[in-house]
């Protein structure tokens, strides 16, 4: 699975790294109910019905009111839905840029793509040597959304505006 910056906590949390800052991370309950978070962590909000296409709620995440679906998610409804393959390749990439490009084929012919960044920066500071697959995960998620017409980001793509 690929879900670099988002760590799934034995507590019911999930664990998001800010893209802006490499030091910053959101602690987020999940939707479904839960025992409570420890004192001190932000609770993540229930998703509203009307902005998450009726998404199965165990695949989003809340942050800030807004919903974000898990690549998780992206890769079950895509399976569902009759995914064949899912390929990446790296664009471009330098010490500090990364750009890739993912191929979504489905089992009638059609295919979707898209492209992600990532730069050392923009992802959990002890993800910084990784950034080249966080690139790959993001181009990942958004062929995938575009395919399945999801317009909820995935926790994933959060880049310097999370």
């Amino acid at each position: 699975m690929l879900q670099h910056d988002v760590l799934f906590l034995s507590d019911g949390t999930v664990e998001v790294g800010g893209s802006s800052d490499p030091m910053r991370v959101y602690h987020l309950q999940a939707p479904a109910p839960q025992a409570a978070a420890p004192a001190g962590r932000p609770q993540a909000e229930a998703p509203t019905a009307e902005a998450v296409q009726g998404i199965d709620p165990r695949w989003l995440v809340s942050v800030s009111g807004k919903p974000f679906i898990r690549f998780e998610g992206l890769l079950h409804l895509a399976h569902e839905r009759g995914l064949v393959e899912l390929s990446t390749t790296v664009v471009h990439v330098t010490a500090d840029f990364a750009v890739c490009q993912s191929l979504a084929r489905f089992a009638d012919g059609r295919t979707f793509t898209d492209i992600g960044d990532a730069t050392p920066g923009n992802v959990k500071k002890h993800l910084a040597p990784a950034f080249v697959r966080m690139a790959a995960t993001r181009a990942s998620a958004r062929a995938l959304r575009r395919a399945l017409n999801i317009d909820a980001v995935a926790i994933e793509e959060l880049g310097d505006t999370d």
